[in-house]
């Protein structure tokens, strides 16, 4: 009987061996093959962006004319010249196909010029109203050489509005008031963007072109106060805050790191 257990461990401590060589031989296979696989052919890029807005009267970025109740004051806003900064990252896809996506900083800076006819008197107020954009894009390339490329790239905007805003002129006893209270604190905006890039191995991608945002509908509730000692005269109106600018991209260069040696023994 003791013989015939010593012979059953004998093959069960053989059969471990086998199994844990099996697992070996197949673990140095799959280190192989990971070795041997090639690199991803269309890589991802992070990079930085700036976008200048530039005032314009077209597509609904023109001035927004308000009047208060029965036509004591006008009011004209005016958005002024606005930025937006932040991170974006380029997901490859196809040779031709990119997603684009990354989150922005955006401060709107409008003016107030107000006018009240009766007594020919006039002022100005500003407003700065922030947001953060995270845009999701399509991006379609076009090869003009190996480093010069052609791109347009379309999709939509998630927008978030953190708070509302108001500023006054004292000018007594003449007071004038402009607030600004967001609808939503997220919106949808389409999103759209043309321009040209150059390629560099060693230094990125530099792009500069030209990009469009136009809200789904408006983003602020707007009123304008124009108020006599204790008399307050208001006006209603709304703020789309939809822009033309210019884009500004950099893209940091991949760097492929080599590493340290494998070692290929437990010692040296």
């Amino acid at each position: 009987m003791p013989k015939f257990v010593f012979f059953l461990i004998f093959l069960s401590s053989l059969g471990s061996s086998f199994h844990l060589e099996a697992q070996s031989v197949e673990s140095v296979k799959r280190g192989e093959r990971k070795k041997n696989r090639p690199a991803k052919l269309y890589p991802n890029f992070f990079g930085f962006q700036y976008k200048p807005i530039i005032p314009m009267n077209v597509f609904g970025t023109g001035p927004t004319e308000i009047t208060g109740k029965d036509g004591v004051h006008n009011a004209i806003i005016t958005q002024g010249f606005s930025f937006s900064a932040g991170g974006t990252m380029r997901i490859g896809i196809t040779k031709r196909l990119a997603i684009e996506t990354g989150i922005n900083f955006t401060r709107r800076n409008y003016q107030t010029d107000y006018f009240v006819p009766d007594s020919n008197l006039n002022a100005v107020t500003g407003v700065r109203n922030i947001s953060y954009d995270l845009p999701l894009n399509l991006l379609i390339y076009a090869e003009i050489n190996p480093k010069l490329f052609i791109n347009a790239s379309f999709g939509n905007s998630f927008l978030m509005f953190p708070t509302n805003t108001a500023t006054q002129t004292n000018t007594l006893p003449h007071n004038y008031i402009t607030e600004t209270e967001r609808r939503r604190w997220l919106q949808f905006a389409l999103n759209a963007n043309a321009g040209i890039e150059y390629r560099l191995e060693k230094d990125g991608i530099f792009y500069i072109g030209a990009s469009f945002l136009r809200p789904f509908s408006a983003l602020y509730n707007v009123r304008t106060t124009y108020k006599y000692g204790s008399n307050p005269n208001f006006g209603l109106g709304l703020l789309r805050g939809s822009y033309f600018c210019l884009d500004l991209k950099y893209f940091l260069p991949i760097v492929n790191s080599k590493g340290a040696p494998v070692k290929t023994g437990l010692v040296d």
